[in-house]
């Protein structure tokens, strides 16, 4: 088993990075949607900062997976080129979407005291980006589905583990 990916095979730092990323996404949506439907300042104020503290956090984890994929690549899957092509595209739109989210986070969290026009155009993007990441991930979730369900290859367990050597 490889820690680094293989030509056709995700390593361990790929397989880890995702399913951390994934796992905080999802954390991150929910208790930003629960802070934006608060019906008070009250209640909002607390998830606000547990979102802000974990997406901090996360950032860093984002950042290190960005630049993980792109000085690895993806493992190739040769039978299936023009899949490959869309699944690319979904694999970046949302590591865009990730790091879109990220920095419009940051300053939003910079601007909300000073610069309120600011503020309001990152918090903006940082919505149409929470938007788009939820359609790339479902389409990303359920092309994954597919190939468990539908399709006699491994692409859905290379992001279990990585492939043994025989």
């Amino acid at each position: 088993m490889s820690f680094a990916d293989e030509q056709d095979s995700y390593g361990w730092v790929s397989i880890i990075l995702h399913w951390l990323s994934a796992g905080a996404v999802v954390f991150l949506w929910f208790v930003g949607q629960s802070a934006a439907l608060a019906t008070s300042d009250e209640a909002r104020a607390p998830l606000l900062k547990l979102h802000i503290s974990v997406a901090l956090v996360v950032a860093v984890l984002i950042i290190i997976r960005v630049f993980w994929r792109f000085a690895k690549g993806h493992p190739a899957v040769a039978e299936y080129e023009r899949a490959r092509v869309i699944s690319r595209f979904f694999h970046y739109a949302i590591l865009i979407a990730l790091v879109t989210m990220v920095a419009t986070g940051i300053t939003m969290v910079s601007f909300k005291e000073s610069f309120y026009t600011v503020f309001e155009i990152a918090a903006e993007i940082h919505a149409f980006s929470a938007r788009v990441l939820i359609i790339a991930i479902l389409m990303h979730v359920c092309a994954a589905m597919y190939h468990l369900m539908f399709c006699d290859d491994d692409v859905f367990l290379r992001i279990l583990a990585p492939k043994r050597k025989t």
